[in-house]
């Protein structure tokens, strides 16, 4: 009987620790969501980025960000 009480003190002990695991990564904190299309190219600036850079499927997008179309020269 020991012997499973502690088992399964053992597994509440992991699942907790997995559930809280996954609330903080939802969790971030000025996440907006992710790119799930984009028809042409665009460009994101941030805070955390030396220059602007080409935005891609799936990239995150923050609160803050800078979003626009890339320029075209014609």
């Amino acid at each position: 009987m020991n012997r499973l009480v502690r088992t399964l003190r053992s597994l509440a002990v992991a699942l907790l620790a997995a559930l809280v695991g996954l609330a903080s990564a939802d969790a971030e904190p000025g996440r907006a969501g992710i790119v799930t299309a984009l028809h042409g190219t665009a460009t994101v600036t941030r805070a955390s980025l030396a220059a602007p850079r080409a935005l891609s499927f799936r990239d995150p997008v923050f609160l803050k960000d800078a979003k626009g179309p890339k320029d075209k020269k014609r």
